[in-house]
């Protein structure tokens, strides 16, 4: 059983390896502007809970800061996986 994991697991490692390296740059900017959006929406919902007395339109904000940030780097990885596969020589 942990013999087929670890085949997938170096399966996927040798794929991400081989890609081009626009494709890696866009999957490195995604992880970092998700992080950048995933801590803003942190801030935030910490900031409305206990500075504010829990504002509801920041705290709404915040949370969709936190939600974007995972659609986002979703987008990123699929969009470079795409770019990746169509133009590959």
């Amino acid at each position: 059983m942990n013999f087929k994991i670890s085949k997938h697991i170096d399966r996927i490692i040798a794929t991400f390896s081989s890609m081009k390296k626009i494709s890696k740059f866009a999957i490195k900017f995604g992880s970092i502007f998700s992080a950048i959006l995933f801590a803003i929406g942190t801030f935030l919902l910490a900031y409305s809970r206990f500075a504010l007395n829990y504002d509801f339109y920041t705290e709404f904000i915040a949370v969709n800061f936190i939600k974007n940030s995972v659609s986002v780097l979703a987008q990123f990885i699929i969009g470079a996986l795409i770019f990746d596969y169509v133009f590959k020589q």
